[in-house]
Formats: C-alpha cells, sequence, structure tokens
C-alpha cells in the first residue's frame, strides 16, 4: 500500500531525519508553513518516492542537507527554484531519478545559487554543464550519466577555490578538454565512457582514483604521467586507441 508522507507534521518538531534504504514508496506531500519549520537536514534516498518533489522543499530556511537520490522522483527542477532560497544548503543529492534539470546562464541568478560543497546531479538529464563558476565551497561534484556533449570548460578545474577532490564526469557524451586545463588537488577524477581523444591528461599527484577508459584516447602515454601515481590505488586507461611504450616510471 502507497503512504502519502505528510512532511509538515512528521518533521514539524524535528531537526534531522534519515530513512535512506528502505521501501517508502508513496508521494511527498507540501510542507505547511515551510518557512517556520527547523528541519535541516532530511534524507530519503534510496526508497521508492514518486512524483514532483514538493515546491515547498525549496522554502526551509534552514535545510543544510537533502538527498533525494536513487527514488522514482520525476519532473522539472529549474536553477530559478533555488534562487535566494535554501540559503543554508550545503548538500544536494538528487541523482538516478526520473528528474530533468534545467540550467541558465543568468549570471545574477546563479550568484544567488546556495554554496555547495557537495552536488550530486547523476542521471538528470543535463544537456549541459551548470554554470558553477561561483561555486567557491564545492568539493565534491557529480554529473555522470547524462547527456552533455562537446568539451570540458576550463573553469572545473577551479570550482572550489582548489578545494574540488571529487569530480565524476562518466557516462556522458564529451569529446574533448579545453585547454589551458590545471588539474588541482582532485582526489577522484572519473572520465569513463566519454568520447574524449588525444593525449591523457595528466593527473595531480594527489590523485588516488582515476579513470579515462572507455574513450578515444589515441596518442602515447606521456611520460611523466607515472611519477604522478605515487598515491593511486586505482587507474584504467582501458578501450582507448593509445599507442606507444608504456613509461618505465610507471
Amino acid at each position: 500500500m502507497e503512504v502519502y508522507l505528510h512532511l509538515c507534521s512528521i518533521f514539524k518538531n524535528c531537526n534531522t531525519y534519515n530513512f535512506p534504504n528502505n521501501n517508502f514508496n508513496g508521494l511527498l506531500a507540501n510542507f505547511t508553513n515551510p518557512s517556520t519549520c527547523s528541519l535541516d537536514a532530511l534524507d530519503l534516498s534510496s526508497n521508492k518516492l514518486k512524483g514532483e518533489i514538493p515546491r515547498s522543499i525549496f522554502e526551509l530556511q534552514k535545510l543544510s542537507i537533502l538527498l533525494l537520490s536513487s527514488n522514482n522522483l520525476s519532473g522539472i527542477i529549474r536553477t530559478i527554484d533555488f534562487q535566494d532560497r535554501l540559503s543554508n544548503l550545503t548538500t544536494l543529492d538528487l541523482s538516478f531519478n526520473i528528474l530533468s534539470i534545467e540550467t541558465s546562464n543568468n549570471i545574477t541568478l546563479m550568484n544567488n545559487l546556495p554554496k555547495f560543497s557537495t552536488l550530486k546531479l547523476a542521471s538528470c538529464n543535463l544537456l549541459k554543464f551548470p554554470n558553477l563558476k561561483n561555486q567557491s565551497r564545492l568539493s565534491t561534484l557529480d554529473l555522470s550519466n547524462n547527456k552533455i556533449e562537446g568539451q570540458i570548460p576550463t573553469w572545473i578545474w577551479e570550482v572550489g577555490n582548489g578545494h574540488l577532490s571529487y569530480l565524476n564526469l562518466s557516462h556522458n557524451l564529451l569529446n574533448g578538454l579545453k585547454e589551458p586545463y590545471n588539474v588541482l588537488n582532485l582526489y577522484v577524477i572519473d572520465l569513463y565512457s566519454n568520447h574524449l581523444s588525444g593525449m591523457i591528461p595528466i593527473p595531480p599527484q594527489t590523485a588516488t582514483f582515476f579513470d579515462y577508459s572507455n574513450n578515444r584516447f589515441n596518442l602515447s602515454l606521456p611520460q611523466s604521467l607515472g611519477v604522478n601515481l605515487g598515491y593511486t590505488y586505482f587507474f584504467s586507461v582501458s578501450n582507448n586507441a593509445l599507442t606507444g611504450v608504456i613509461p618505465q616510471a610507471m
């Protein structure tokens, strides 16, 4: 039997609720008087919830963590839904639903987004990179399993003012990297299953995991590549068209 979750009454007097990995399969009702709600963390990930995300969720002024991944939630999420709202939100995960996210190039609008530390939008039908240039606190970014085309922009490496440590762009339609690019302090770089070609980008010395496999890289491995593998526990360039010899430093 489906359960219609009345968030306004369930969470009225609580600050944090974690209900991940269950079989909740109902709709999410709107909050009543969301501006007075004290909820600061809500985790309903890995359930069977369906329908649209209630608009009132975007009016929860104290909310800092919102995890709704791996459900059957549907509808369109627009950048304007976050404008001047959810100012305390630092962690957002909407991955693996049936959602579509529409992004905007409006600089004023993008400047008014919450300052995320973790943003996960995997499988959200993204057609282009969201403008995250002003996200000065971002450390984890997951845009995998979307339909993003073209080249990886240079600004992506500067997101978070050097604090970006996890970047997942796998399973997209990317065909190159704009130059110059400067891979700084990333620990995880996942570019698996795109259409990337040319020379493999050299990872930073901090990298522990990087996956360049299932692309179209077609030159030899850079001789300096092995020098940057001191902390690496996973490295894959399988299913490419690489030539030449494996660098001795590896």
